[in-house]
């Protein structure tokens, strides 16, 4: 999240795109299947969505000419957007992600036009599926396990260790999509499942609470404010669980059960407000302990008991973002002020382009 670069800080550098003359463009440069760099690529009505609840979270849309560069017979290009300011005399580029090229070709006027849909670096491990059943012994360390897979298809993977050990023995079937396997063995620990950064990047990390997260950064309608006027903010308050329940169904597995229940008397949402309770309840085939499957639980009520506020937000287009941000907003024409997470966000790569953000209000559970 950070875009300081080594000439400029952070604060320079948002100070320059919240400017009112700021001066972005972008640039895309096309890579072979090594990751070579063949050369750039025009690009028309280039587009990023990012959303953390999809298996593959960023994605890229746009389209281009067939050149000679460019040969549709090869397959698996990748292509490297980047957002680009000038200032200072300098040029300073950000990525935007990795992207595994799908084109396809249409003819009009005697011109050969692309369009392209491209895939982060998780579309590796969504189309690579045991050819074998699975399996691991019971006192697998799971980060292991999962780094082992990971490192079949990346080269580039950071990944914070745990020593924790499975209880149980586990197994998938013939077919299972390699990052349903490694989302599995992260669930268990009450990990984020594995995604990639701007820079393509494999991350295998801790879930963090909303409570224990840092802010990342900050919008508010001030004078240098990216925000462009008009704000959607949707509630659920109807059907938001006070209580939410979560056991282990593996009859090889120790039966464990937690639950976590809303009774805050200043929580609207409550069983002491509503007058009832209103349960959400599943099971999960495999769980490190008793304090993960209770760590997984609150991960799940600080999910899913946030409902009360969600919120869009437009801005122009800035980068740093990726998995989950932490947000800061402050806006008073709103009446909006607090803390806030990133779910999802989309980016207009073009000249006045902007940027919309999808975000959920943190919650302390």
């Amino acid at each position: 999240m950070n875009i300081a670069t080594g000439f400029y800080t952070e604060e320079e550098l948002i100070k320059a795109l919240s400017a009112g003359n700021r001066d972005v463009f972008y640039e895309f440069f096309l890579l072979d299947q090594n990751e070579n760099t063949i050369g750039s690529l025009p690009i028309e009505q280039g587009k990023i969505s990012y959303d953390s609840s999809n298996e593959v979270m960023r994605t890229f849309t746009g389209a281009t000419k067939k050149t000679e560069q460019f040969n549709l017979d090869s397959t698996d290009y990748y292509l490297r957007p980047y957002m680009c300011l000038r200032y200072n005399g300098d040029i300073v580029r950000w990525p935007l992600g990795k992207f595994i090229l799908n084109p396809s070709e249409s003819h009009q006027d005697h011109m050969s036009d692309v369009t392209i849909i491209g895939y982060d670096p998780g579309k590796i491990a969504l189309d690579d599926k045991t050819d074998s059943r699975t399996y691991a012994a019971t006192g697998s360390i799971y980060t292991s396990l999962a780094a082992q897979i990971a490192g079949t298809m990346y080269s580039n993977i950071n990944i914070e260790t745990s020593l924790k050990e499975s209880l149980n023995p586990l197994e998938w079937e013939i077919g299972t999509e390699k990052i349903t396997i490694i989302n599995d063995l992260l669930q268990s620990i009450s990990y984020s499942p594995m995604h990639f950064d701007e820079n393509g990047i494999c991350q295998i990390l801790p879930y963090v609470m909303d409570a224990n997260r840092e802010i990342e950064r900050v919008y508010q309608d001030d004078d240098g404010s990216v925000i462009i006027d008009g704000l959607k903010v949707e509630t659920n308050k109807f059907e938001v669980p006070n209580k939410i329940v979560r056991y282990v169904e593996n009859p090889d597995a120790a039966y464990l059960i937690s639950s976590y229940i809303n009774d805050d008397p200043d929580s609207p949402y409550s069983t002491v407000n509503r007058g009832r309770i209103i349960v959400d309840t599943d099971a999960v085939e495999d769980i490190a302990s008793q304090a993960d499957l209770d760590s997984y639980v609150r991960k799940i009520a600080a999910e899913k008991m946030q409902a009360v506020e969600t919120l869009q937000l437009e801005t122009l287009n800035m980068p740093g973002h990726g998995f989950h941000n932490c947000l800061l907003l402050s806006i008073d024409s709103y009446g909006i002020e607090g803390k806030y997470i990133e779910t999802a966000w989309e980016m207009d790569l073009s000249e006045g382009g902007t940027m919309r953000h999808y975000l959920k209000k943190a919650v302390m559970v």
